[in-house]
């Protein structure tokens, strides 16, 4: 297997792109003291935590339908642009040593070694109404939803790509050999099964995992309290977000008396104005 290193990524050439949208949202449980320091460092020390991709736990994250390269001429540029200081003859060394038929075998889990390994992926939603979210990821609506402003991201250092996951019922197709490499990160990173479609995730990709990243306390726009968080946790979010030193919304998360998605109302009426709330809505 080791003479099947050289066919790798190049990270190298990714580009950085940004979304334009006003906000997105961070789900978050405040169930033990764990998650609630988790929360503090947010909140009040503008640290947050850049998971590696590896620890994801959807089987199915980061899969692709390799497609057997044609023709060798290809084969050859795309080994020499992984490997530029190989040698004519390492090429064909390795080229013999590989069964075309089923490199995609082989490949896939390589691609997926190589690529996961170097980078971190903060998961993010562009709703912050929809109450399976509330279920999953906040602890059945016990925990809370953090909005981030679109300044946020031009903050993160390291940062390769933010941009919405696109969902399928199929795998994305990837020839690699021949392909434009940013093309290639952009299917295998932003590409997940049309059933998570409801998350309208929204992914922010950095060279480094398993890492503690720092922001400026102002892109943090506001904190939505479920609607069954307890009154003991609700009492110490609101402490941490009076200690921050930049404005910040409270907004509470309740029933919606037309539709099945969860209504976000000011938690302080007298201190917000309805267009304080239109992005939450």
């Amino acid at each position: 297997m080791d003479s099947l290193r050289p066919v790798r990524l190049s990270l190298k050439i990714f580009p950085l792109v940004l979304s334009m949208n006003k906000l997105s949202f961070k789900y978050l449980q405040v169930d033990t003291e764990e998650r609630l320091k988790f929360l503090e460092r947010l909140l009040i020390l503008g640290q947050l935590w850049f998971p590696s991709a590896i620890g994801f736990n959807d089987p199915n994250e980061f899969r692709c339908q390799l497609r057997a390269p044609k023709r060798k001429s290809i084969i050859r540029r795309q080994y020499f642009a992984d490997n530029s200081e190989a040698a004519e003859q390492d090429f064909e060394s390795w080229y013999r040593t590989v069964s075309w038929k089923s490199w995609h075998v082989y490949q896939e889990p390589l691609i997926q070694r190589t690529l996961l390994s170097n980078l971190g992926v903060l998961c993010l939603s562009r709703t912050c109404r929809n109450p399976i979210m509330w279920a999953h990821y906040a602890g059945r609506h016990t925990g809370i939803c953090v909005a981030f402003k679109v300044e946020f991201f031009a903050q993160i250092d390291n940062l390769i790509r933010c941009e919405s996951v696109v969902y399928r019922k199929r795998l994305p197709r990837v020839k690699y050999f021949g392909e434009d490499q940013t093309e290639v990160i952009k299917k295998i990173l932003l590409t997940k099964y049309s059933g998570w479609a409801y998350e309208k995730e929204f992914r922010a990709i950095t060279w480094e995992g398993d890492i503690t990243k720092q922001i400026a306390p102002s892109v943090i726009d506001g904190v939505i309290l479920g609607m069954n968080v307890s009154k003991d946790k609700e009492e110490q979010v609101l402490r941490m977000i009076e200690k921050r030193q930049s404005p910040t919304k409270v907004f509470k998360a309740g029933l919606s008396y037309l539709t099945y998605e969860m209504d976000i109302t000011n938690r302080f009426s007298h201190e917000l104005s309805e267009s304080d709330i239109s992005d939450y809505r």
